[in-house]
């Protein structure tokens, strides 16, 4: 049986509110054991498949925080092509 099956089918845990209020020392340390849950073939298929789910709310959680406050960079499309600047 997988590690959090039960807490994932009672809903309780990585709920929308659990994603918002993580660090992201937590999304990454709970990432990697859904992760390895879903890598797991002894494990029955619909719950990998949850896994599966899951670890794409934990890559756009992550994702959100590494990147707040910065700056998008590259690759950038202006109204002159792919990395040209549009200042003329």
């Amino acid at each position: 049986m997988g590690v959090f099956k039960k807490e994932i089918e009672k809903g309780s845990l990585y709920s929308a509110k659990w994603f918002k209020n993580a660090s992201l020392e937590e999304l990454e340390k709970a990432r990697e054991v859904v992760r390895l849950d879903y890598v797991n073939s002894d494990l029955d298929l619909d719950y990998r498949n949850q896994c599966w789910n899951l670890l794409s709310g934990f890559d756009n959680a992550i994702g959100k925080l590494k990147w707040a406050e910065k700056e998008f960079g590259y690759p950038v499309h202006s109204s002159h092509g792919w990395y040209l600047p549009s200042d003329d």
